[in-house]
């Protein structure tokens, strides 16, 4: 039982499917961390269009952490991130909640 909100901000515009694939693997991995890890009730997952890039922001209310190990789902949103050429952080006050942002550049390659 978990709340998912989704959110666009800007002029929505087409994405390559490698682009694509990238955001859903991202909030994808952000959901299943929420309710795995996190017990969240509730996550945001915000898509804001810019003329460069997207930027996609994943923000959960569980219980946060003070260290974040990067398994496998982390590292391979690093990775997918990495080969659009953009950059993804992952942020968590230690006591409640996590974020994970990222931002590709819109002209990535297919």
């Amino acid at each position: 039982n978990i709340l998912v909100e989704i959110s666009t901000h800007g002029t929505v515009y087409e994405c390559s499917s490698q682009q694509t694939e990238t955001i859903y693997r991202l909030c994808q991995e952000a959901v299943t961390n929420a309710i795995r890890h996190g017990g969240a009730e509730n996550i945001y997952l915000i898509l804001r269009f810019y003329p460069q890039n997207i930027e996609v922001f994943a923000i959960d209310n569980g219980c946060g952490c003070f260290e974040i190990k990067k398994s496998y789902g982390l590292s391979g949103i690093e990775a997918r991130i990495a080969r659009l050429s953009g950059n993804v952080s992952f942020s968590s006050d230690g006591e409640s909640g996590f974020t994970i942002h990222a931002s590709i550049p819109k002209q990535a390659h297919d």
